[in-house]
C-alpha cells in the first residue's frame, strides 16, 4: 500500500542517516525524492565505492543483557582489575560491549585466536588497557541475550515495531509497540522470565539492551515474566522519539533493495 511504501521510505532514510552520522561525514544531505528515490550527498567524500558500501550495508539489530557475576552486574572496572581477564559468565563466549554516555561503544571485549580476551575498538583495533583506565570505567558489560538453548535474540525475530500513544491515568504516553514472530516470542519470553527474576525493578540486570550496529538505542526494563509475542517499550519519550525508535528497530536491515548505478552519481561537490 501507499502507506507501507511511505513507512519503508522513512525507515530507509533513518537507516542511511544513522550509518552516515556514525561514519562522521560532515554536513551530509539525505532527502526523499519522487519516484521512491533517496538523494544522498556526501560533501568532500571522494571514495564512491566506500560511499556505496556505507549506504547499502545491512545493519545488525541485536538484543543484549547485562552480564552477571554472583547475581550482581558486571562493570568494565571489574574486568580492568585483572590485566588478563577471563569472562565472568563462562557460559557466554560472545563479545562484551561497554557503552559510553552517548550510547556509542567505548570498547569491546572479545577473544583472540588463542582464546584470550582482548579489548578492541569498533574497527577491531587493539585498545591499550591503560588507555581504558583513563576514561570512565563504570560502564556495564552487555552480553548477547539468549534463550535457554543459547539462541541469540536478534532483529530477525522482530516482526513489527509501531509508534503508539496510550492513555494512562497520568495522561497520554508515547511508546513503541513491538511484535515478535512465533520463534522470537518463545525466545523473548525465556529471556524476559530470567531477567524479571534477576533483580528488583530499576536494577541494571532487569534491562534488555537494544543495539543497532553496536549502538545502544534503548534499555527498557522488563516489567513482566511473559509477553506472549508482544510488548511495549515505554519511557519518557516524545512523539518524535518513539517514531525514530520504531523506525530504527525496523531498520536493522534496509526495508527495500537499493537500485544500482546509474542512479549513483559519480561526482562529489561541497553543495
Amino acid at each position: 500500500t501507499g502507506e507501507e511504501k511511505a513507512r519503508n521510505m522513512d525507515r530507509a532514510l533513518i537507516t542511511i542517516q544513522s550509518r552516515i552520522d556514525k561514519y562522521g561525514v560532515t554536513e551530509p544531505i539525505i532527502q526523499k525524492q519522487e519516484g521512491e528515490r533517496i538523494l544522498v550527498q556526501l560533501p568532500g567524500f571522494t571514495d564512491i565505492e566506500e560511499a556505496k558500501k556505507l549506504v547499502e550495508q545491512t545493519g545488525f539489530l541485536e538484543f543484549r543483557e547485562v552480564e552477571l557475576r554472583e547475581s550482581e552486574p558486571v562493570w568494565l572496572s571489574d574486568y580492568l582489575e585483572d590485566s588478563q581477564p577471563v569472562f565472568f559468565d563462562e557460559n557466554e563466549t560472545g563479545s562484551r560491549i561497554f557503552v559510553g554516555e552517548d550510547n556509542n561503544p567505548v570498547a569491546f571485549l572479545v577473544k583472540d585466536e588463542g582464546g584470550n580476551p582482548i579489548y578492541v575498538d569498533e574497527k577491531g583495533n587493539l585498545i591499550d588497557i591503560e588507555e581504558l583506565k583513563q576514561g570512565s570505567i563504570q560502564l556495564l558489560s552487555w552480553i548477547p541475550a539468549r534463550d535457554d538453548d543459547g539462541t541469540y535474540l536478534t532483529g530477525e525475530f522482530l516482526a513489527k515495531a509501531v509508534p503508539t500513544v496510550s492513555d494512562k491515568p497520568t495522561g497520554a504516553e508515547a511508546e513503541v509497540g513491538i511484535e515478535w514472530n512465533q520463534e522470537g516470542g518463545v525466545i523473548f519470553d525465556q529471556i524476559a522470565k530470567r531477567l524479571y527474576n534477576s533483580g528488583p525493578y530499576g536494577s541494571p540486570q532487569r534491562a534488555i539492551g537494544i543495539f543497532l550496529d553496536s549502538v545502544l538505542l534503548s534499555a527498557p526494563q522488563i516489567l513482566e515474566p511473559e509477553y506472549h509475542g508482544t510488548g511495549v517499550i515505554t519511557g519518557n519519550f516524545s512523539i518524535e522519539e518513539v517514531d525514530r525508535l520504531a523506525n530504527l528497530l525496523e531498520s536493522g536491515a534496509l526495508p527495500m533493495p537499493l537500485k544500482k548505478p546509474p542512479l549513483y552519481q559519480q561526482t562529489v561537490s561541497a553543495t
